[in-house]
């Protein structure tokens, strides 16, 4: 699993802003395993989830919801019935601020988790409509410590990543995006972070490795976000956070119609 460590002379290939220069320019050498700057705020979309189990990496797509990987919070396990999965000692941090988690759902190993109070940025990254098509230029962001024993995220990173299919089956996950970076590879932290084609979220980071398949052990996995863009926009939909003003039809629908 997943922090982006230097494959070769500790160098990365890191964006030089996440919003924008980030996704049409490329990246920008930079050496010592120099970081992104998430506290900025065209950054504030690169989330952190802090549990007593693990830490994982997330994105914040909505003031107050973050997508991320199955199994992130401390009573989450894909499959479970929607509701309250993070512990008392759970929590999500972007642009600066801290926040608890009230409800999440899951749809295979994508978790989306609602926040007990909005977190403002001045970027949400749009959900892909369309997967990556095989060749194209990514980026993988994650918080990884790179530390096996530690249950703390670190700062984030970010590495270039070229899709080799997308649609690659995993035994585990299903089909998922295959792709490789030339510098970077994964550990703890990591996991559930982000992969954005031209600013749009493309996929949720949930290995590496794949050495049992006989691919390349710096090559990454991620779970599609596209097939599951309706599931994510309907499901926000359906449970506001407290508090939201919600517009109803002034005519009802079996009279008015739609």
């Amino acid at each position: 699993m997943l922090a982006l460590t230097a494959a070769v002379a500790s160098t990365f290939f890191v964006a030089s802003s996440p919003a924008t220069a980030a996704f049409s320019s490329g990246p920008v050498r930079i050496t010592g395993g120099t970081l992104e700057d998430d506290s900025a705020a065209e950054s504030g979309w690169m989330a952190t989830i802090v549990t007593p189990a693990k830490p994982c990496s997330a994105t914040l797509i909505a003031p107050s919801w973050v997508l991320t990987a199955g199994e992130c919070f401390s009573g989450d396990v894909p499959g479970a019935a929607p509701g309250s999965v993070a512990g008392p000692d759970d929590v999500v941090r972007a642009a600066g601020q801290t926040r608890k988690v009230t409800w999440a759902s899951h749809r295979g190993y994508l978790t989306l988790a609602r926040l007990d109070r909005p977190i403002q940025s001045a970027y949400y990254p749009p959900l892909a409509q369309t997967d990556p098509v095989a060749g194209a230029r990514t980026y993988m962001y994650g918080a990884g410590t790179g530390c096996v024993m530690c249950r703390q995220v670190g700062r984030y990173r970010s590495a270039p990543l070229t899709v080799i299919q997308n649609d690659y089956w995993n035994l585990y996950y299903g089909s998922t995006l295959l792709s490789a970076s030339p510098v970077g590879t994964f550990t703890l932290g990591d996991f559930g972070g982000a992969q954005m084609q031209d600013g749009v979220l493309a996929g949720v980071l949930v290995g590496s490795g794949e050495t049992q398949y006989n691919t390349a052990p710096t090559n990454v996995i991620s779970y599609k976000v596209a097939p599951a863009r309706s599931w994510i926009l309907q499901t926000k939909a359906a449970n506001p956070p407290p508090g939201t003003i919600v517009t109803v039809p002034t005519c009802p629908v079996f009279v008015c119609g739609k």
